[in-house]
């Protein structure tokens, strides 16, 4: 019996500021309620609506000002214990070992406005209402006239700070049951005691049940929020090889595997964590304090204080009532929340060829249980109500949005895998990889989205995912000349020197387009709403170029007549179409590189190689505008960046590059 023993501790801190981070170059420019400490500092941020790349709430690029992300301040410290234990005994390999981690993770950054306040302007606040030509202009005059239509801030009383320790134990058997035959048994338990803040108050959660603020660690409050451990997180693993002859394999396995909590977002709730917003009453009116006291928030006024709201004996904030606090969006933490966890399995067959050669095929399938998503709660059932029917409105009059970390759904994938490659022998080596598969879940990103179709029945959210890719297919080459030091040719002199050491690599890929969803506005916010297909979809393969703008697919496939009309509370009828119905362009990319070694001495050499990325500057067209009535819908007007998609993405011009390197 052996074991093994080790101790690690990893510590990441991360900070971004503007470049007048300390400044108070708001309050010189005459506004005041800002620039009161480091953190508000600098200049407020300016979102005008008509501008390009600077839309409404949420964008990290305003006209003027920052992004609402800065500053930032990250500390990541993860303290890491393991300990494993092997004993053979026969024909059997034990193993049993545990894994105990300490997560450390402190995030002080904003995520709806700037800290510095951010101050929104749109056009219709200095247009007559209806009118049919407006756009810079107004918005401009609004920011002149000092007519924002909304005024907000992100504010922090305490430093979010996460803590956590994470528990793994297994036991595993590797039992060579025959000569022919290896079998692997294992069971991996995973415990995840609840969170804590670093100090008391340093947690603040919301429960929809009672519209109730619950302090952590104040008051005799838990300091884990009253979450409840899950104490039944079994993961068991199988898997076999069998040789049935020579060249002849046979694989398969099965296991389960949990997520931990997967989000930087926890119970930051007020008073920890606060975006404030002054909004406009009419539609056409200025930001105002609220809709009982209707005075301006503007430049003049400057950005009203954080109202204090008092904490009771019992360590709790009361909601119900107070119009700020019901203005505020929360986050909503599931006090029985259990992790999710994905099912995997596979079985595959290998097959040794002539030539240093072989073929698989393989059967690679997963499920995902509970997969995490981040959904606003507080939206109505039925599709067809209004926000008048949102079910904590009706309930306390809270009008902002609740958002559940998290509500769990499936996921499944399935495919089949094809893989024929070539040993380097000979100079030469190749590969060629096939999968057709397919990708279905709920939410609308491959973990912690949320729902497109929430009011409603929220079967229909069960669709390809956004990732899914049906078909992909790469072909791989190596090829080296068979001159110089160790070869049969030119092995040397200087027939060595200027022919050998050359060698070159291909890789092609080519996979499937992603799939897309048609939309069109939605008669109850927070969900989705699809069009109706009245013709065959037709893909017209046009895209967007100087000329004009041309559709990618036919609009006239497409119809909203049937949906028109709709009037609170419905139900009314959706669309005919699904989520991800449609799929767009394909992508193809080609890849070369070059290489030749220079002899220098003995073992020493001197390699020069030279990539083209994209070699044919093949274009990867985004998808197609999805908007029903906009002037977008179905053009293709963008193209994708490079490695969009995954660390080896498609997408990107030509890239070349020259690099050198010395072996010794």
């Amino acid at each position: 019996m052996f074991t093994e023993a080790r101790f690690g501790v990893a510590h990441l801190r991360n900070s971004a500021q503007q470049s007048d981070f300390g400044t108070d170059d708001a309050k010189k420019l005459g506004i005041p309620g800002t620039n009161l400490s480091s953190i508000d500092s600098g200049q407020v941020a300016f979102q005008v609506s008509n501008f390009a790349g600077n839309g409404e709430n949420g964008t990290t690029n305003p006209l003027i000002g920052y992004s609402q992300s800065l500053p930032w301040l990250r500390a990541e410290s993860n303290i890491d214990f393991a300990n494993n234990w092997t004993k053979i005994l026969g024909n059997h390999a034990l193993k049993a070992g545990v894994d105990i981690r300490r997560i450390r993770d402190d995030l002080l950054q904003g995520n709806i406005n700037a800290a510095a306040g951010t101050f929104y302007f749109s056009e219709n606040q200095t247009s007559t209402p209806g009118a049919l030509s407006k756009g810079q202009a107004n918005d401009i005059a609004s920011i002149l006239l000092d007519t924002p239509y909304q005024v907000g801030q992100d504010t922090n009383s305490t430093f979010p700070a996460y803590r956590q320790t994470w528990l793994f134990f297994f036991v595993a058997d590797k039992w060579q049951a025959t000569s022919k035959l290896t079998v692997d048994v294992g069971l991996r338990y995973e415990l995840y005691p609840p969170a804590t803040p670093r100090k008391a108050g340093g947690f603040s959660s919301y429960s929809p049940a009672t519209n109730v603020l619950t302090i952590a660690g104040v008051a005799g409050n838990p300091s884990n929020i009253g979450m409840k451990t899950d104490y039944t997180n079994f993961a068991p693993r199988l898997g076999a090889s069998f040789r049935a002859t020579d060249s002849t394999v046979l694989r398969a396995g099965f296991g389960v595997s949990y997520v931990p909590f997967v989000d930087n977002t926890y119970a930051y709730n007020y008073p920890i964590k606060t975006s404030t917003d002054y909004t406009n009453i009419p539609t056409y009116g200025a930001a105002v304090l609220g809709s009982t006291n209707q005075a301006p928030v503007n430049f003049v006024s400057g950005i009203p204080p954080t109202p204090p709201v008092p904490i009771s004996a019992n360590g709790t904030i009361t909601a119900t009532g107070n119009t700020f606090l019901n203005s505020l969006g929360n986050l909503y933490i599931p006090l029985n929340f259990k992790n999710a966890y994905v099912s995997s399995w596979n079985a595959a067959i290998q097959q040794a060829l002539p030539h240093d050669s072989s073929l698989q095929i393989a059967y690679v399938a997963n499920h995902g249980t509970r997969i995490d998503s981040s959904q606003n709660i507080n939206v109505p059932s039925v599709y067809g109500e209004s926000a008048a029917f949102d079910p904590l409105n009706i309930a306390f009059g809270k009008t902002a949005s609740v958002t559940q970390f998290f509500l769990g759904y499936s996921s499944n994938y399935q495919s089949l895998q094809v893989q024929f490659t070539r040993r380097f022998t000979h100079g030469i080596a190749y590969g060629s990889a096939f999968t057709w598969g397919k990708a279905q879940n709920y939410v609308t990103t491959p973990q912690d989205g949320a729902l497109l179709f929430y009011s409603g029945d929220r079967r229909r959210n069960y669709a390809l995912a956004d990732f899914d890719r049906r078909l992909n297919f790469s072909q791989t080459l190596t090829w080296e000349l068979p001159a110089g030091r160790n070869h049969k040719y030119f092995n040397s002199g200087i027939g060595s020197y200027v022919l050998g050491g050359w060698k070159t690599s291909v890789i092609l890929s080519a996979v499937s387009g992603l799939p897309f969803t048609l939309t069109t506005t939605s008669a109850t916010p927070g969900t989705t709403q699809t069009v109706d297909q009245v013709a065959p979809f037709h893909v017209l393969h046009h895209h967007s170029n100087p000329s004009g703008s041309t559709q990618w697919f036919d609009p006239t496939s497409f119809s909203v007549s049937r949906l028109t009309g709709c009037v609170s509370p419905g139900p009314c009828v959706v669309g005919n179409t699904q989520r991800n119905q449609f799929r767009g362009p394909g992508y193809f990319s080609d890849n070369l590189s070059l290489f030749k070694s220079f002899p220098i001495f003995r073992e020493s050499s001197l390699e020069a190689r030279f990539d083209a990325f994209n070699l044919t500057n093949t274009p990867a067209f985004g998808l197609p505008g999805t908007t029903f009535g906009s002037s977008s819908f179905g053009v293709i007007s963008t193209t994708l960046g490079s490695g969009v998609g995954n660390v080896n993405g498609v997408g990107g011009p030509r890239v070349l590059q020259a690099a050198v390197k010395i072996a010794f």
